[in-house]
């Protein structure tokens, strides 16, 4: 009975270090007890709920990436459908419209996913994403070709904790980190009514290569040089902490419909350094190595829409 008892002590043990040491980012509250008496049926009970299928039309006043916006804002008006399989699988499609003066579509994307429990409480997910954007997009993205990243999430009675891997892939292969920290706040009304407000700390972690190329094409010297030229980047595309974030997400939900908040206030940190130099076909050096220096700004932007579920 003895070594039962440690046996099951040093299982709690490890859950407790996936934890501290993995990710996170889905919302709900916490039964402490779980650990003092985990049921192995537990373990591999999967909560049961229906497939669906969630139409969504959304409208975000300015693209923002870890705290990295164009000089203009970029607002979207964006459209999308998702299939959830109740065994956690997703898949959707969504259609960004640039709503400025340029108005034109500007991204498209498709995405598939798939969520599920490891213990109650602890949650992962995996996700996909090709996007493919206008030739002549601003968006501080264009320049990543597919996504795809993981999540693990850890949730308690006063602060979810939660953690997302992203690597984004172009003519840079690039690797970020999002923690993540928030708390819930739910009201139940009369019939199927309920309000959720979460307010959530964000810290964006990664390398920025994709902004780099990004930040080169919208200076590019060879627009005024002959095709001919080489253009070389040789920036050194570090590690760093990129911005902090926080943001209000405020959802009003009913069985089949619903509607959302989601203003973000954003500190981006380490302004981005873009080292490049141009030369001739021969070898000659047209414009010696040069720097742009990115200037960066806090934004305030948001995000709201409407969404139903059949």
């Amino acid at each position: 009975m003895l070594k039962a008892k440690l046996g099951l002590r040093v299982i709690q043990f490890c859950f407790l270090f996936i934890v501290v040491s993995g990710f996170a980012q889905k919302k709900d509250t916490i039964d402490y007890s779980f650990l003092d008496s985990i049921n192995i049926d537990e373990l591999l009970k999967f909560k049961e709920e229906k497939s669906y299928f969630k139409f969504q039309t959304s409208y975000l006043t300015n693209a923002v990436w870890a705290g990295r916006k164009d000089t203009a804002a970029l607002p979207y008006l964006t459209p999308s459908i998702e299939y959830n399989h109740k065994s956690g699988f997703y898949i959707g499609a969504s259609i960004s419209y640039l709503a400025n003066n340029n108005s034109r579509i500007d991204l498209w994307s498709l995405d598939a996913g798939y969520s599920f429990d490891i213990i109650k409480k602890l949650n992962a997910s995996f996700y996909i994403n090709k996007p493919f954007y206008n030739s002549n997009s601003r968006n501080v993205q264009s320049d990543v070709s597919f996504y795809t990243g993981g999540t693990l999430t850890f949730e308690n009675n006063i602060l979810n904790v939660s953690a997302t891997g992203n690597v984004m892939f172009g003519s840079e292969s690039d690797f970020n980190l999002i923690l993540s920290l928030d708390h819930q706040f739910n009201w139940s009304g009369k019939g199927d009514v309920n309000w959720t407000i979460a307010p959530v700390l964000n810290t964006y972690l990664g390398s920025v290569g994709y902004y780099q190329n990004y930040r080169f094409k919208r200076v590019n010297p060879r627009n005024n040089l002959p095709q001919t030229v080489n253009v070389t980047i040789s920036s050194p595309n570090k590690f760093q902490i990129l911005s902090y974030e926080f943001s209000l997400p405020t959802y009003f939900d009913k069985t089949k419909w619903g509607i959302f908040l989601n203003p973000t206030f954003a500190i981006p940190v380490n302004p981005v350094i873009t080292t490049y130099r141009v030369t001739g076909p021969n070898g000659g050096v047209i414009i010696p190595e040069s720097k742009i220096t990115e200037q960066i700004s806090n934004t305030l932007y948001a995000e709201f829409g409407v969404y139903f579920k059949f």
